[in-house]
């Protein structure tokens, strides 16, 4: 499935809790003439590195003498009143610019020169330019080249956030000419305070919902939601149906096809990874998905390490295709994960 990450809308007051260290630390470099032409931000999917970059944004672009004279100060938010804050309220700021891929699939070389060619013209509001690039590893090799370009000769009083969570795709050459602020997973104790404070009010669902996150507290709150477990119960009945002969593959495919099939394929592939860990070492701190143990077990029973790592690169393969532009039938994607799952148990 694709690897987002949160879309921010608008005017961003502050960053998020996690985030407060790094966002201070480069609005002391702003206010000290020392901040990098360029931030790569990088980390997994669902810490909110594009909420981060638009964090920055409005800081950058905020107008108001009290704001401007308490940047990288603790607990620095935007004004909101300013006219640079109304315009980033309404999207019309004239001084940013958000570069994203060409109907979800790349960023082009075109694109990267409209931008060049716009940095490199004097900013309307008398203050920085900024370009958000997200996700950056979704640039061409030629439109790469083309940024690599204005990242070597930086043009005027501008900044260039790179939003990615796979840096390993981008330039070497590009890497290296960036200030590299780097997100890693949140201590337990912030997320789940913040989780609660967003509405995500069961602390024994949080607590699940984050092992099977990683710990990504936005994964919780766009995708691993209360919703999710129930679609997951399914999966699981379904498969331990399966190896046990109680079901049939059409009927498995019949009730999870009722939910939705790409979550069904990710929890199938999340729950054999888990499998394989379990296979390995034998202990369950390593598994994601703690509360379905006694499931996770008994699928260890019905499948060697050979089979289980099969079966994940059959799921692998069937995640790939769903979020390919080859337009695959997901019913006929499930039932052949589903045969898969069948063929390799013993």
């Amino acid at each position: 499935m694709p690897d987002n990450d949160d879309q921010p809308i608008g005017l961003v007051r502050d960053c998020l809790p996690w985030q407060s260290e790094e966002f201070n630390r480069i609005l002391r470099q702003q206010a000290n003439g020392k901040l990098s032409h360029a931030l790569l931000i990088s980390g997994q999917a669902f810490l909110g590195k594009l909420h981060f970059s638009f964090s920055v944004l409005c800081a950058m672009l905020c107008e108001s003498t009290d704001a401007i004279s308490n940047k990288g100060t603790a607990g620095f938010s935007v004004c909101g009143d300013c006219t640079g804050c109304r315009l980033m309220a309404a999207g019309t700021h004239p001084d940013f610019r958000l570069l994203k891929p060409v109907e979800a699939k790349s960023i082009k070389i075109e694109q990267v020169r409209d931008i060049t060619a716009w940095v490199g013209q004097t900013a309307q509001r008398a203050g920085k330019k900024v370009v958000i690039v997200n996700p950056a590893d979704k640039m061409t090799h030629e439109s790469a080249n083309a940024l690599l370009k204005c990242l070597e000769e930086p043009a005027g009083d501008s900044l260039i956030m790179l939003v990615t969570s796979q840096p390993g795709r981008l330039l070497p050459t590009i890497r290296s000419r960036c200030q590299s602020v780097n997100f890693n997973i949140p201590a337990r104790d912030e997320t789940t305070d913040w989780l609660r404070q967003h509405g995500a009010d069961s602390s024994r669902d949080n607590e699940i919902l984050l092992d099977i996150a990683g710990g990504a507290p936005l994964a919780v709150i766009e995708r691993f939601d209360e919703a999710f477990l129930e679609k997951r119960k399914v999966v699981v009945q379904g498969v331990l149906g399966i190896v046990s002969s109680s079901k049939t593959v059409e009927q498995v495919s019949g009730s999870v096809a009722k939910a939705d099939i790409a979550d069904a394929i990710d929890c199938l592939y999340d729950i054999s990874i888990d499998c394989l860990k379990y296979l390995t070492c034998d202990d369950p701190h390593y598994v994601r998905n703690k509360d379905i143990i006694a499931a996770i077990e008994q699928l260890c029973v019905v499948y060697d390490l050979n089979a289980m790592f099969e079966l994940c690169e059959v799921l692998k393969v069937a995640r790939q295709e769903l979020s390919s532009s080859s337009n695959p039938d997901p019913v006929l994607l499930l039932e052949s994960a589903l045969i898969a799952l069948k063929s390799l148990s013993h």
